[in-house]
């Protein structure tokens, strides 16, 4: 399971409050359910302008977005406004912007992460062409040859690092200097540390990006400790949004600029808040989970768990799961079922054996279903991660 990552939340997922509410779209919204929300906006029944601004944020849609946030800002939803704008300014990297409006959520209280990325330029795209490279499975990560400030690095691809990662010493030997924030990262397990940040430029294949913000670990993590230095950090999900499309298969390549064959099924993508999300189903229900490449294994949430309860009465047997990640070691109370099928980017793949936790760990596994890991996607022959079209497709 991984156990970190990464900022302070910057909106509150609370009810739409004192303003003129449609009620369907206020429990949807409540719920974090944007993929339902998208739904009743296509159809023309969703009314309710700050839900409808946050589903557009949800799937990465500006112009939508900022419509129907922009005009809230002065009113009494404005921190809610607020915050969705930053995080859709932060997967970006957007820093600056996404500064003005972690502010402007609370503009009577300084926000130590507000001053952090205020300090940061924006990250830009220099140099983007379609490009074939080698990656490799190492210690069940996907590592991919990159080069940090022309420095050459095999960095983890991580979907759901909110930014890229370095350790200290891989940071050292890059020659990047280093800043101290008074901002701490947010755990799983406990309380967060002192955010510390380089920025960089990156080459990937025949990408360039520039600007690209890293938070600077400790280098006792346990993810660092078999490790080679240049190896010590991941590409997160502001760097893999600049290479727009990204897909592997099982024979070691890893192209950037491939897209996903819209004549076959596929899975649905978008984002709760910094958090990419994906559709997926069991038994015909359908379910939203974090999609997390930097992830080993597969985790479900209490949401899954209260929605298949027989099956874990049935099939399961409860134990305690051990959890080794930046925010430390500890035990979770899960139940284990020895294989649960789930249908993900358009095939049929096997978590074997299924860990299914019975509490929460992060505030989004209140109301999501769990964490989609890298043993799934490991089950295909091609991976595709089409984040143009926000589709996932897996191919045997």
């Amino acid at each position: 399971m991984k156990s970190a990552l990464l900022l302070l939340a910057v909106a509150s997922a609370v009810a739409i409050a004192q303003a003129p509410v449609h009620q369907d779209d206020v429990a949807l919204y409540e719920k974090h359910d944007w993929f339902t929300l998208r739904d009743r906006i296509t159809a023309g029944t969703a009314k309710d302008s700050l839900a409808i601004g946050a589903t557009a944020v949800a799937f990465g849609d500006e112009a939508k977005a900022r419509a129907h946030l922009q005009p809230l800002l002065a009113g009494k939803q404005a921190a809610e406004a607020h915050g969705w704008l930053s995080y859709m300014d932060l997967r970006k990297g957007h820093y600056r912007a996404a500064a003005a409006h972690i502010a402007a959520t609370d503009p009577s209280n300084p926000n130590p992460l507000a001053e952090t990325f205020r300090t940061l330029p924006d990250q830009i795209t220099a140099a983007m062409a379609p490009a074939t490279i080698r990656y490799r499975i190492f210690q069940h990560k996907l590592f991919v040859p990159a080069a940090v400030n022309d420095k050459p690095a095999e960095l983890i691809v991580d979907t759901d690092a909110n930014l890229s990662f370095l350790s200290e010493t891989a940071a050292k030997e890059m020659g990047l200097t280093v800043s101290d924030s008074a901002a701490t990262t947010a755990r799983a397990l406990g309380a967060g540390s002192r955010l510390r940040i380089t920025t960089a430029d990156v080459r990937i294949g025949k990408a360039h990006l520039r600007n690209v913000a890293f938070m600077v670990l400790p280098d006792d993590a346990s993810l660092f400790a078999t490790l080679a230095p240049r190896q010590q950090g991941a590409l997160g999900l502001p760097v893999l949004l600049g290479l727009e499309q990204v897909s592997w298969d099982r024979d070691g390549n890893f192209w950037i600029g491939v897209g996903h064959d819209p004549a076959r099924p596929s899975s649905p993508l978008g984002y709760d808040g910094a958090d990419p999300i994906v559709r997926f189903s069991h038994e015909h229900m359908a379910l939203t989970g974090v999609f997390d490449t930097g992830a080993e294994t597969t985790d479900l949430w209490p949401p899954f768990a209260k929605s298949f309860a027989v099956l874990l009465e049935e099939k399961g047997a409860p134990g305690m799961k051990q959890v080794r990640g930046f925010g430390g070691n500890g035990q979770i109370p899960e139940v284990v079922v020895p294989e649960i099928s789930l249908e993900l980017g358009g095939m049929t793949v096997r978590a074997a054996p299924a860990h299914v936790l019975t509490v929460k760990t992060t505030a989004n596994s209140d109301w999501l279903a769990g964490r989609m890991g890298l043993d799934l996607l490991r089950q295909a022959e091609r991976v595709t991660i089409d984040f143009r079209a926000n589709r996932l497709q897996l191919t045997e």
